[in-house]
């Protein structure tokens, strides 16, 4: 037995085809082979991963994973998976986002931290509903914008690093010639 994370439509019921309604308490049984990726009773063990998968999902049910099971890196197939409960996810999720694009904004350079908090910011607002739609639009383009200006000049000077390190290596070869 494994307790584990599984994400749903908001619909509460399974993906790819499946249909099945998902109801906590109850345990759905797999009678086929298993095929981690494939075929079966899907899980993470970490929410993280879990998150991976959710596309699409915004509820998640905590679920034990039971009978035959097959474990992978960042999920496992089981025979049996019960729904212990479900929560839709969606706020905690936007939320969670603001709190990770947080504990990076430090990183960004000086002139972009101001736009990039305004938009977690903004988000956070939007979640309250004191943020319409397109002025949360408008923030997140502004922080888009920043946030990969900030990426491209890493990347750049990372390139550059290099560049100058491949280019003083051939001089110093050249000198010992």
């Amino acid at each position: 037995m494994t307790y584990a994370w599984h994400f749903i439509f908001r619909n509460k019921r399974l993906g790819w085809g499946d249909g099945t309604l998902v109801v906590p308490g109850e345990t759905l049984v797999w009678e086929h082979e298993l095929d981690l990726c494939q075929s079966g009773l899907h899980a993470s063990v970490r929410a993280l991963d879990a998150l991976t998968y959710a596309i699409g999902r915004p509820f998640i049910c905590r679920v034990r994973m039971g009978g035959v099971i097959v474990r992978g890196v960042d999920k496992l197939v089981a025979s049996e998976r019960t729904c212990l409960w479900m929560l839709d996810a969606e706020p905690v999720l936007h939320e969670f986002a603001c709190w990770c694009a947080e504990s990076v904004v430090h990183l960004a350079r000086d002139c972009d931290r101001p736009v990039l908090q305004a938009a977690i910011d903004a988000k956070r607002g939007w979640l309250r509903g004191d943020v319409s739609d397109s002025d949360l639009y408008a923030a997140s383009a502004a922080a888009s914008a920043a946030a990969w200006g900030a990426a491209r000049d890493a990347a750049r000077d990372r390139q550059n690093t290099q560049l100058e390190k491949m280019l003083k290596a051939a001089h110093r070869k050249q000198r010992h010639v």
